[in-house]
């Protein structure tokens, strides 16, 4: 419902800006005319007419603008029952949420990185090993520092 009306006063306010520039186009196209210029010069009734238009004009701009920004909010907003839908979560759905393991230990980075070092060192003792660098028996002794 807060949509429904928040379109109907932007579309209210878009209205009501479009009148309003269409009354003070109107007032400056009939000034510079000919015709406005001469009864401008000789008519008081023509000079208050002038005025109220534009002061009309004006107005509806303001309102059309005023209105515009409101049905903008109110579309742009949510409802009240769609933020307790976000905020309200059944203990059920809770329970089955899974944590990931980086929010377990904070230090797991560091653990990961350090076994990431060892498992290179390992790769790198055995491509030595076959190559024939070094033997099966260095090849061991290397690994258990490397967990040590």
């Amino acid at each position: 419902m807060k949509k429904f009306f928040g379109i109907l006063f932007l579309l209210i306010g878009v209205f009501g800006i479009g009148i309003g520039i269409v009354a003070l186009t109107d007032l400056a196209t009939r000034n510079r005319s000919f015709e406005g210029q001469i009864q401008n010069e000789f008519s008081e009734t023509y000079n208050e007419k002038d005025n109220e238009q534009q002061a009309i004009g004006l107005v509806l701009i303001g309102c059309g603008l005023l209105f515009s920004i409101l049905g903008a909010v109110m579309i742009a907003s949510k409802s009240k029952k769609s933020k307790n839908k976000l905020t309200t979560v059944d203990n059920t759905q809770a329970a089955n949420i899974a944590v990931p393991p980086i929010y377990n230990n904070l230090n797991t980075s560091k653990q990961s990185t350090k076994m990431d070092e060892v498992l290179n060192q390992i790769e790198r003792l055995g491509k030595l090993k076959q190559q024939g660098l070094i033997t099966e028996e260095e090849f061991q002794e290397q690994k258990k520092k490397c967990f040590a």
